[in-house]
């Protein structure tokens, strides 16, 4: 008794591609995980397919087909959003020079009193 073969559309609702899909799945739900763990609060989310085809031969029938060879990634990218927050207590100054504008400290230092008084360092 011949096997008759069940014709299904080529695309991800493909039993074949359920490994790919559940890949694509798994991925989208660490993707949102991680964008809400690191307050990020977006990202994407892909799953790329790679496939090669290459002819090949039944050799009990000797009828010849096409058979895929598939790849699949899938992938997240979550922008992470950190920050460091400070203030510089250092009191400084900005002046125009006739270079344009420069900050200055408005403690001197060591090297700056040298230089001053002609001395190198």
């Amino acid at each position: 008794m011949e096997e008759k073969k069940k014709r299904i559309d080529l695309g991800l609702d493909n039993p074949v591609m359920t490994a790919a899909k559940q890949a694509m799945n798994s991925i989208m739900k660490l993707a949102v995980a991680r964008a809400i763990s690191t307050g990020s609060m977006e990202g994407t989310a892909t799953l790329n397919i790679r496939f090669e085809l290459e002819e090949d031969f039944d050799k009990k029938t000797g009828e010849s087909f096409i058979r895929p060879k598939i790849e699949y990634k899938s992938r997240y990218a979550v922008p992470l959003k950190d920050s460091i927050d400070g203030k510089i207590m250092d009191p400084c100054r900005i002046i125009q020079t006739g270079e344009g504008f420069c900050m200055i400290s408005n403690q001197i230092s060591m090297d700056e009193i040298m230089q001053e008084l002609g001395e190198e360092s």
